[in-house]
């Protein structure tokens, strides 16, 4: 995995903005990496296996999720960590009921749509896109497609990852 900090702190204080309190970094999944985004990856999920203070995080094969109705079946190739992710590993926040489906940490990723759930027409695979969902940090998540949005022309998945929590607040 590389990681790296989206925003510049000269640049949000620059803006006016109070550094501690946008901490946003992205994970990328390396092109040829043991976990990668790549079509032919299986895939996997990181998760916490030890919660508490010192946690620890390790890759997991992962069963291929299906999109349902209103759903999309994304591969992902940059997803955000967030505050909410460290609390959650550090065992300081419990699992949300909505993410029992898809556990684990990460909120927002973004990727190019693998398959689309019944009534889905705004999104067709091949498509890059980014959005919210739960335990986004794995190769391939399933997004609620009202909370996904394509990819603007020239924009980075890697950037674009940190754009669905924004947009939504």
């Amino acid at each position: 995995l590389q990681t790296s900090e989206y925003l510049d702190p000269k640049r949000v204080k620059d803006a006016g903005l109070d550094p501690p309190l946008i901490t946003i970094r992205v994970w990328q999944i390396e092109p040829g990496g043991p976990r990668s985004a790549r079509a032919d990856a299986p895939p996997a999920v990181l998760h916490v296996t030890t919660p508490g203070p010192a946690y620890r995080l390790a890759w997991a094969a992962a069963d291929m999720p299906e999109p349902g109705p209103g759903e999309l079946l994304v591969r992902v190739h940059a997803a955000a960590v967030r505050t909410r992710d460290v609390l959650l590993a550090r065992g300081v926040l419990p699992e949300e009921p909505a993410a029992a489906r898809q556990p684990g940490p990460g909120l927002e990723c973004a990727g190019v749509v693998i398959a689309v759930g019944a009534r889905v027409s705004a999104f067709a695979p091949g498509e890059r896109v980014y959005g919210l969902g739960t335990g986004t940090l794995r190769t391939h998540a399933v997004l609620p497609a009202a909370t996904a949005a394509h990819v603007p022309d020239g924009m980075t998945l890697h950037a674009a990852a940190t754009l669905a929590a924004a947009h939504a607040t």
